[in-house]
């Protein structure tokens, strides 16, 4: 990293964003695992950051060549534009080894999943689609499908539970890390909006007015006392 120009970066970043977006990976892959941990954790916290759905988000950012380069080539049935990217996360984590999970966690994936669902699953490539729950749902089981994988690993369960998204994480399916019963759950939840960052807590806000709104939407019950619980909290 740092030995060529901007330019010649990005024109490669460009190309492998469009690989990622066509789901061609699997000689990206064995590659990249072969490089140094240092080298992998720096190349996926910098595409992390790239696709960060609340990035997104801003319309100038959706105009940049690399953003446009991703988007280009995703194919029409794709439900969801962040899909193939937390398609590839996962493939990346399979791939690697036991000993290089802590690598992938340090990436920062629980932050980018963090923001997954702060967004409520959205589609930030997308244009805004009402009712469009598909959209949401097919991103919240690929992420689901990626937190499964990685708990099989408990160095993996430790950082989730230790960090924001173990408390937040909708409870719809089980996962081994600490979802807690109920008033537990609520408590916990209200310590991780009391020291987060107040465009955490207004993209939270913001999904939630998304979601009530919708009226084409059936919400689990489980997912409607978080979001009482953190209306709750949050207008106190």
């Amino acid at each position: 990293l740092g030995l060529y120009s901007n330019n010649i970066r990005e024109k490669a970043l460009q190309i492998l964003l469009a690989q990622i977006s066509l789901h061609e990976t699997r000689h990206l892959i064995e590659n990249l695992i072969a490089w140094p941990d240092i080298e992998i954790q720096m190349f996926l916290n910098e595409l992390m950051t790239l696709l960060n759905p609340i990035r997104l988000a801003n319309p100038e950012v959706r105009s940049e060549p690399c953003i446009k380069s991703y988007c280009k080539l995703l194919s029409p049935w794709e439900s969801n534009s962040l899909h193939a990217f937390v398609e590839f996360l996962t493939e990346i984590a399979q791939a690697l080894k036991p000993t290089q999970i802590s690598i992938f966690i340090h990436s920062g994936v629980l932050d980018f999943l963090l923001h997954v669902y702060v967004t409520n699953f959205f589609d930030p490539l997308a244009d805004f689609d009402s009712g469009a729950i598909h959209r949401t749902s097919y991103l919240y089981a690929a992420c689901q499908h990626l937190l499964t994988m990685l708990c099989e690993h408990q160095l993996a369960v430790a950082a989730i539970s230790d960090h924001p998204l173990g408390a937040l994480w909708p409870a719809l399916a089980p996962l081994p890390f600490p979802v807690h019963g109920r008033l537990e759950r609520a408590a916990v939840r209200i310590d991780v909006w009391n020291s987060s960052p107040n465009p955490l807590i207004l993209w939270r806000l913001f999904a939630i007015f998304d979601m009530m709104g919708d009226y084409t939407r059936i919400i689990d019950e489980s997912l409607l006392y978080d979001i009482c619980v953190d209306l709750l909290q949050l207008s106190g």
